[in-house]
């Protein structure tokens, strides 16, 4: 997947003549639903990732764009529902708040959107061990994870996790 500033459908046009099979929509996204109605209608629903970042708020969540750098005015579930009803094949959700501090996923967040995100629905933020990701998997509808920080400052690899989970009776991909 290639990610990171795409704004436009011709953007998204070079990453998949690059070879991309997915592109990963952010804050250009949020802003205007519409162009995931567009990148899906040309690529196909499968290709278009959107990715919303939100904070915990008193009353709820928020949702930041511009790598949370700037609050987006409208409602946490009014952008999902709009996300959704544009068209996008898949979402990755990141907890601010959680990550890179490898203290656990926002499980809260995540059961929140179980009804509300009919496609996969992939976590970010806050994994720091197996049993972060055994609970996501087993509290949440969550189709998948991201655990960057977890592999990258931990004695800890794709093939160890995917073990521990199947010994705890939660589906993997086979390689």
């Amino acid at each position: 997947a290639a990610g990171g500033g795409i704004r436009t459908v011709g953007e998204a046009r070079a990453c998949f003549r690059a070879g991309a099979d997915k592109v990963v929509i952010n804050s250009a996204a949020v802003r205007s639903p519409q162009l995931v109605t567009d990148l899906s209608q040309e690529f196909g629903s499968q290709s278009v990732v959107v990715s919303v970042d939100v904070v915990r708020t008193n009353d709820g969540y928020r949702v930041v764009i511009e790598s949370g750098t700037r609050d987006y005015e409208k409602p946490f579930f009014e952008v999902l529902s709009s996300l959704v009803e544009a068209g996008a094949g898949e979402m990755i959700l990141t907890s601010v708040e959680r990550e890179g501090t490898m203290k656990g996923f926002d499980i809260d967040l995540y059961k929140l959107c179980d009804s509300r995100v009919p496609f996969p629905l992939i976590a970010s933020g806050g994994a720091g061990t197996y049993d972060d990701i055994v609970s996501l998997f087993r509290e949440t509808s969550c189709d998948g994870c991201g655990i960057g920080k977890m592999l990258s400052l931990r004695d800890y690899d794709i093939v160890k996790i995917k073990a521990y989970l199947t010994g705890r009776k939660i589906p993997v991909r086979d390689a």
